[in-house]
């Protein structure tokens, strides 16, 4: 080929690049720029096959092959644009290569020539590709290495990008206080002001201030992006969004006051696509802080419009997509709608290269699909799926998937498979646990109980369910699906066991969870009228209302049904046959049963369907024949 004939390994390897040169293109990047935007270039660029082709023919030869410094400059130049090419395709371990040779044509990390003023920007430029590549292939231990020979060399404001990757790899190898430590620095030393002991009462003021300032602006306003805002100030924005990651696993009192500080950052300098971290967060906690949810909905359209309506998708995007949609917008609209947003936007970022949001979006719309009811032997084939590429590239993420997949087996009656290798002592859930409490990692902490308090209740284990409770409400509270359906359980739990001789604390309990749930019925009907309705039958059946308790029972059934919640059809029809089998009505209690199998079986819980029927001796059924049975299509229930 052209580019063969022009290289040479010998003593003329400097003149015939030197005409290779002039045979590609213009290969000075020293002027170029790193950049957050996630962009798509024609796979099939000339221009990047030939400078893959000639870089890659310099780099057999070896820096040792060239001692002039011009033109060991000149071909890291050419490593660099190689690897920036590699990286924006997606090739990372290729991007990894281009980055490291050019590193050593510098003199590498054991000689003298990284750093000087010659080749300083360069050089920067190549240890923060090295750093972005290698979180990208999950290697987090070189990502903080190199991150921080960075942020060691370069000032503050030209870093902020590898401090992103350096607090999100932190946090991927558990080191989560060293995480939050150099986040608080970070934004300490731009100025943004974090109290060092933030307390309730500061954060409703913060929040307060912060409202006054944004009531100013309209709708469009707020989500009007086109101005031209500096590009490090952007840079500021981007970086911090990684912080909310990090302190929403493990220092969430920092939080509301992170929000308000970058929304008003926002405010001051020009609204961007990367202000809507900020924006998402706030609508958080509007909700989650002031309890307000009117709010909180105006703030989560605020942030889907800023989303769709982007020029660029970035890092920054993507990822406040999938956070507002799982932690806010999921209050506000139907469970599967999300589910199926989520899935297109893994497409979307598995397309991009941008592999950890993409995996933790699949992982989320996985577990919208549970909730909103689709058939568990699918979604469990996915979740098989999804934590084989997530051992790889995501431990932490892996282990809570690992939870959902093990609550769903639990319900298919699937056995689990040999527990996944995640290192250490980790070789079942019990020493997951101590391994998340030794590294006060909550969120996990969380998940587990929240796995098992889900377990517990489908099979009925109402004094286990109350003891993982019980665990769940002793870690800090975060608003999120998880926690609004075992606040749901917890509601149903104890109406009845307020008629089990519970007594009055029970039906307070109850009655505090059927309130939470009118406000939450109002933000979505189809997601939360079922279940507003189900709670209010098992508080008239706890008041002994029997007439009022057998409407709202029917009517929960009925709505779960119109909604395609069959496993909610099934549990109304279930609480709705105990009920029935209290007041001594055997008969009718034996058929609500058996459409309460039906569903469940429909549903794929095959062990949840079986306990019913050995429970509650559904092998005595009498004929159905009974048309309370079938839905609006004439089909059973």
């Amino acid at each position: 080929t052209y580019i063969s004939s022009q290289i040479s390994l010998d003593s003329s390897l400097v003149n015939a690049a030197k005409s290779a040169e002039a045979g590609v293109l213009d290969l000075n990047l020293l002027d170029e720029s790193s950049s957050d935007n996630v962009q798509e270039s024609p796979i099939s660029s000339p221009s990047y096959q030939l400078v893959a082709i000639a870089t890659n023919q310099i780099n057999v030869a070896g820096p040792e092959s060239v001692s002039n410094r011009t033109e060991q400059i000149r071909f890291a130049g050419w490593n660099l644009r190689a690897g920036n090419d590699a990286a924006q395709r997606s090739n990372f371990q290729g991007a990894l290569y281009f980055y490291e040779s050019g590193i050593a044509f510098l003199g590498g990390e054991e000689k003298d020539g990284l750093w000087l003023e010659d080749s300083h920007r360069l050089c920067h430029m190549l240890h923060e590709g090295s750093a972005t590549a290698y979180f990208a292939v999950g290697d987090h231990w070189n990502a903080v290495k190199f991150a921080n020979l960075v942020i060691g060399n370069v000032p503050l404001h030209e870093s902020l990008m590898v401090q992103y990757h350096l607090i999100r790899a932190l946090d991927n190898l558990g080191r989560y206080s060293d995480a939050v430590t150099n986040g608080l620095n970070l934004l300490r030393s731009l100025k943004i002001d974090i109290p060092s002991e933030p307390t309730l009462s500061a954060a409703m003021r913060a929040m307060a201030d912060t409202g006054r300032a944004v009531s100013a602006y309209t709708f469009d306003q707020i989500t009007n992006t086109h101005h031209i805002v500096d590009e490090k100030k952007r840079n500021v924005l981007r970086c911090t969004a990684a912080l909310l990651i990090s302190f929403f696993r493990s220092a969430q009192r920092y939080l509301p006051f992170i929000s308000c500080a970058l929304v008003n950052y926002s405010l001051e300098n020009g609204i961007c696509e990367e202000s809507v971290s900020a924006f998402m967060m706030f609508g958080y906690f509007k909700v989650s802080l002031e309890g307000k949810y009117d709010e909180g909905c105006y703030w989560g359209s605020v942030v889907f419009k800023i989303v769709e309506e982007a020029y660029v998708q970035t890092k920054t995007t993507l990822n406040s997509d999938m956070i507002c949609t799982m932690y806010l917008n999921f209050l506000y609209y139907p469970f599967k709608e999300l589910a199926f947003r989520l899935m297109n936007l893994y497409q979307r970022c598995m397309a991009l290269g941008e592999i950890e949001i993409g995996l933790y979006s699949l992982s989320f719309s996985l577990n919208l699909s549970y909730y909103g009811g689709e058939k568990l032997s699918l979604i469990l084939k996915s979740m098989e799926e999804l934590i084989e590429l997530m051992v790889k590239h995501i431990k932490e993420g892996s282990q809570i998937a690992l939870l959902n997949k093990m609550l769903v087996e639990d319900l298919t009656g699937n056995p689990a498979g040999d527990f996944p290798d995640f290192g250490g002592v980790i070789r079942d859930e019990d020493s997951l646990l101590i391994h998340a409490d030794a590294r006060k990692n909550l969120l996990l902490m969380e998940a587990i109980h929240v796995k098992r308090f889900n377990s517990a209740f489908w099979m009925g284990d109402y004094t286990k369910a109350n003891k993982c409770s019980e665990a769940i409400l002793a870690l800090p509270r975060v608003l999120k699906i998880q926690l609004v359906f075992h606040t749901f359980y917890t509601g149903l739990i104890a109406f009845e066991m307020h008629r089990d001789g519970g007594g009055k604390e029970q039906l307070a309990k109850g009655k505090d969870v059927l309130d939470k749930m009118k406000i939450w019925s109002k933000c979505s009907t189809s997601n939360f009228d079922n279940k507003l309705l189900l709670l209010e039958a098992e508080c008239h059946a706890s008041m002994c209302d029997i007439k009022a308790a057998k409407v709202a029972f029917e009517a929960s059934g009925r709505s779960a049904r119109d909604h395609g919640l069959i496993h909610e059809q099934g549990l109304a029809c279930e609480l709705y046959g105990k009920f029935l089998t209290s007041i001594v009505e055997a008969d009718e209690a034996l058929r609500w049963f058996k459409c309460a199998h039906t569903c469940y079986i429909q549903w794929g819980a095959a062990a949840k369907a079986e306990w019913l029927w050995t429970e509650h001796n559904l092998g005595l059924l009498p004929a159905a024949g009974d048309d309370r049975f079938l839905n609006k299509h004439g089909r059973e229930w």
